[in-house]
């Protein structure tokens, strides 16, 4: 089943829906959630982009330090995750290997439904949890997200 969770931030509304069977409700959720209504404008040009350059795929979000162990010198500090942005043109085999089938049939099946000019599809990849897929709609589209980042360039 679906579970979708509407916030608003402003003028602008963000609905994010986990996947079937990928994830559960819990703080890492709620940390993703937190990250993607932080990072919308940005995250939504970057699936645009990505789509525009690489055609349907999704964006995959690299956490690392997200255990929260102590850092080793030249490590970020217990605690901080750094996120780490790629795009990935469909579901190849790479990314059964990496995922595993169930991340990969439930990503393949939203790739076939979704509209990249309305949504943003989105992977949290950690090393302690499995992949974790999100649908992202927002009333600021990926291809209007993707206007503003490069207004701000300008």
């Amino acid at each position: 089943m679906y579970r979708t969770t509407t916030y608003t931030r402003g003028a602008t509304c963000i609905e994010i829906t986990a996947l079937p069977g990928l994830g559960r409700e819990d703080a890492v959720e709620a940390a993703h959630h937190r990250f993607i209504m932080a990072y919308w404008p940005s995250l939504g040009a970057a699936a645009y982009e990505g789509f525009r350059r690489f055609g349907i795929g999704a964006v995959i979000i690299h956490e690392a330090g997200a255990r929260g162990r102590s850092a080793a010198v030249g490590e970020p500090p217990a605690g901080f995750v750094r996120h780490q942005l790629s795009y990935a043109a469909g579901v190849g085999a790479w990314m059964r290997d990496t995922f595993g089938n169930t991340a990969s049939k439930a990503l393949d099946e939203e790739l076939e439904a979704y509209d990249p000019r309305e949504a943003g599809l989105f992977v949290f990849v950690r090393e302690d949890e499995p992949p974790r897929v999100y649908r992202v709609e927002s009333t600021l589209r990926p291809p209007q997200a993707l206007e503003r980042a490069r207004a701000l360039l300008n």
